[in-house]
């Protein structure tokens, strides 16, 4: 196939990581067309594509359609062209929900496009070791708040001693289903300057029972995910909502109500509701489901049979 396709789950960095690639090849970066050129299935854009004899790369597929009666005619014609080979030879990212809806109203999805692999619990401790650096000259080294358990112990232990694990960091790859994004988000907030402290029990101990070292610092991890909760009055109209946001990674106020059956002042309430939550936030212009509050939501969905991402 003259075109291959990236798929990403949300907050992890597939638009990053093709501009990233596109810069280091020099291949053409692609902007996806705008909404007025959506809805109008105006043909312009994919008639100033470059020629046929370089690389390009079009890293948000997920912002080249609406899910509207007149939002799908351009993004079918250009899945055509590109897979016929008539755009040349190039690379597509898109984010996983846009990807679930295309295989839907495209024939010619591919069946094995490439993705990240999932993040499980070993991958996760190895990645936050590594982010995580040094603390005024001092390793750190990260404790369950509770028990004092290591939770990541300091590079150079982990890097020595083969290291069992933490069940932490286990449940927490299963909770965010391999997401290494969301599973970021809640690792930062889960992080404490203090042990938690409970009248039945004693003192947590410092990493196992053993003090930290002159060259170590520690740092305490919640023993729970503080995850947030779907409104009580969520209904029907939340629900279409969140589903929209997810399918197209974000979207303007000025177009939801293009793409949902709710005036603009219902949305907009629907929407700050959803922020004070922390299932939605506006950011770059956009409205998206939260990092904090994306398990939450996709696990609603699911619940009311909602078209979900394959991840």
């Amino acid at each position: 196939m003259p075109v291959s396709f990236l798929i990403g789950q949300p907050y992890c960095g597939h638009l990053d990581t093709l501009q990233t690639w596109a810069a280091v090849r020099a291949a053409t970066l692609i902007a996806a067309p705008d909404h007025t050129q959506i809805l109008s299935g105006d043909r312009r854009w994919l008639e100033c594509w470059p020629e046929p004899n370089g690389v390009w790369v079009l890293p948000s597929l997920e912002h080249c359609f609406l899910r509207h009666a007149n939002g799908l005619e351009l993004i079918r014609r250009l899945l055509e062209k590109a897979t016929s080979g008539a755009l040349g030879r190039g690379l597509i990212g898109c984010d996983s929900w846009a990807w679930a809806y295309l295989q839907r109203i495209w024939a010619g999805a591919p069946t094995a496009p490439t993705t990240l692999q999932a993040f499980d619990g070993a991958r996760l401790t190895e990645l936050f070791a590594r982010l995580a650096g040094e603390r005024r000259g001092q390793q750190l080294r990260f404790c369950n708040a509770r028990t004092g358990q290591d939770i990541i112990p300091a590079r150079d232990r982990l890097e020595d001693a083969d290291y069992d694990i933490s069940t932490v960091m286990k449940e927490l790859a299963g909770y965010c289903r391999g997401n290494v994004g969301t599973a970021w988000t809640y690792w930062r907030e889960s992080l404490r300057t203090e042990p938690e402290h409970d009248d039945t029990r004693p003192p947590a101990p410092t990493a196992s029972g053993d003090l930290a070292s002159d060259e170590e610092a520690v740092v305490w991890v919640a023993a729970e995910i503080a995850e947030p909760r779907m409104p009580v009055e969520s209904g029907e109209d939340t629900t279409l909502l969140l589903h929209a946001l997810l399918i197209h990674n974000g979207k303007t106020p000025s177009i939801l109500p293009e793409l949902l059956p709710l005036p603009p002042s219902r949305i907009e309430a629907l929407l700050l509701g959803l922020r004070a939550a922390g299932l939605a936030q506006w950011q770059g212009n956009l409205w998206r489901v939260a990092p904090g509050g994306y398990a939450a939501t996709r696990a609603h969905l699911l619940s009311r049979g909602f078209l979900t991402d394959s991840f």
